[in-house]
């Protein structure tokens, strides 16, 4: 399986992601792992290479290597669980995982959420080889190339509703989920006249874009937004 707790050493984090290789692995609960360490998994997941070791007769082991996906989920976000623990925020930590609020999202009734677990169960394990199969059959494993092409398209889409040059690396993170979306809908995996998985990863973006992560990104231009709004819902009062 691809699912876990967070909670887990270092070492049981190299093994859970090397498994992923080439896929994802999801965390649930990131209040069970190591708050004090948890500032360093998404430098950890993004470095894409584990820790150096050696033998005991002091020749270098080979270290693990992954290229993988990962979500975390929390009920609060990471950053407030680091700041809890008494940790400094490390700088970088909202770029390479961003934090999505979906607590103002209307919760779903019983009975939805019972269809969804039921059609996740009837397609559980089809998904990712469809997508491989599609990938190949669309010729993309020989066009690297033009698939990088179309993610660079997605961010720079993404890009322009923003002004802060601090995002971009947040913004591709998002362009990939997008264009992983787009190849579903080409090979015909999901079916939706209108490019709603677009919306969704929109939505999503915007809504990490308007959060308290992406103003601490930019705090003069924080303040300076925050200065011109004030100024414009308080004419007369300013001299």
């Amino acid at each position: 399986g691809l699912l876990y707790t967070a909670r887990s050493t270092d070492n049981g984090m190299e093994f859970l992601l090397e498994r992923g290789n080439g896929t994802s692995i999801h965390l649930d609960e990131a209040k069970t792992g190591n708050s004090k360490e948890l500032g360093n998994v998404a430098f950890f997941i993004a470095g894409g290479v584990g820790k150096k070791r050696m033998r005991a007769d002091a020749s270098e082991r080979e270290s693990k290597n992954w290229r993988t996906v990962a979500t975390i989920s929390s009920e609060k976000p990471m950053s407030s669980i680091v700041q809890e623990a008494n940790t400094a925020e490390v700088s970088g930590l909202h770029v390479r995982m961003p934090a999505i609020d979906v607590s103002g999202l209307t919760p779903l009734a019983a009975s939805e959420a019972a269809d969804i677990r039921q059609w996740l169960l009837r397609n559980y394990g089809f998904g990712g080889p469809l997508f491989v199969k599609a990938l190949i059959d669309l010729g993309y494993h020989k066009d690297a190339t033009g698939l990088r092409e179309r993610i660079d398209q997605r961010q720079a889409e993404l890009l322009e509703a923003t002004n802060l040059p601090t995002v971009e690396r947040a913004a591709r993170q998002f362009a990939i989920l997008w264009v992983c979306g787009d190849v579903m809908r080409e090979a015909g995996i999901i079916e939706m006249e209108t490019d709603k998985f677009g919306d969704a990863v929109q939505w999503a973006w915007e809504a990490w874009l308007n959060g308290d992560d992406a103003r601490k990104l930019a705090p003069v231009s924080d303040s300076v937004e925050t200065l011109i709004a004030y100024l414009q819902n308080n004419p007369g009062t300013v001299v």
